[in-house]
């Protein structure tokens, strides 16, 4: 291919996604926001996730704990009398 079929398939390629996409663009300090928001988000869903299963692994530690405790009570009635 030479320097001149490399230019032409430049400028076709260029005017096709002109034609395509028309005038698109974004505003960049309004990407750059965008951005962050989605940032914060993300973060904020893993410090949840991280949350709600501390909470979900402590509830069940305390119901084995608690069902532990009813058994020796249990077993200390019946075996202590």
């Amino acid at each position: 291919m030479s320097e001149k079929d490399i230019e032409e398939l430049k400028k076709v390629v260029r005017e096709a996604i002109h034609e395509e996409l028309g005038t698109y663009k974004v505003d960049k300090e309004q990407h750059y926001q965008d951005h962050l928001f989605l940032r914060d988000l993300r973060e904020w869903y893993d410090d949840i996730r991280s949350s709600f299963w501390k909470s979900v692994v402590g509830a069940l530690v305390m119901a084995f704990l608690g069902l532990l405790l009813l058994g020796f009570i249990f077993w200390g009635k019946a075996n202590f009398k």
